[in-house]
């Protein structure tokens, strides 16, 4: 997914089915750069319903906290059936909760994790959720407890490396990925 958009949800009250069903609707959503803290693309107003845990410092109280929706689009291949494909992202500031067509494939959180906003993500697609060859949709839920927050690194839906089995290169052993370019181009 290249293009993103972020809304801020102060109350927490929105639902990824409700975008997934409308997809069209923008409304309260603004285009925003992925990977980097929301902070960084203008999204500071302080959430008024949002209570700091206590003993937080002023240092950590950065505007916004709270819950945030991302939402993006992407296409698999018609190749990539029969194969698994994930999502796979580095680290999401604190929490996430992950959707594709408005059904839940992984959540990293405090709950399982005290240390949620330091973990790489990699979640299963069931192959029953894809539209392959088609528009599909990705959402984001995520919550930042304090700090700067958001999808701090670049996101992808990827296949099983297996997909590449059939690639090899005649010059050099055990290579996944044969560029023919790059070997008759020198």
């Amino acid at each position: 997914p290249t293009a993103w958009q972020l809304k801020l949800d102060p109350l927490d009250e929105g639902t990824a089915r409700e975008w997934f069903k409308r997809p069209d609707d923008v409304k309260g959503f603004a285009d925003i750069h992925v990977p980097g803290p929301w902070e960084s693309a203008g999204f500071t107003e302080a959430n008024p319903n949002y209570q700091y845990p206590e003993g937080v410092t002023e240092k950590l109280k950065i505007p916004y906290d709270g819950f945030a929706w991302y939402k993006a689009e992407f296409t698999p291949p018609v190749a990539w059936k029969g194969r698994a494909v994930f999502f796979a992202s580095g680290r999401i500031d604190d929490n996430d909760w992950t959707y594709v067509n408005g059904e839940l494939v992984g959540k990293t959180t405090f709950d399982e994790n005290p240390q949620a906003y330091a973990v790489d993500r990699r979640y299963t697609i069931p192959e029953a959720l894809l539209k392959f060859g088609q528009k599909n949709s990705l959402v984001i839920r995520v919550f930042d407890k304090w700090g700067t927050g958001g999808v701090m690194a670049p996101v992808s839906i990827e296949p099983d490396k297996s997909i590449l089995v059939d690639s090899w290169s005649p010059y050099i052993d055990g290579l996944d990925l044969y560029d023919v370019d790059a070997f008759h181009n020198w």
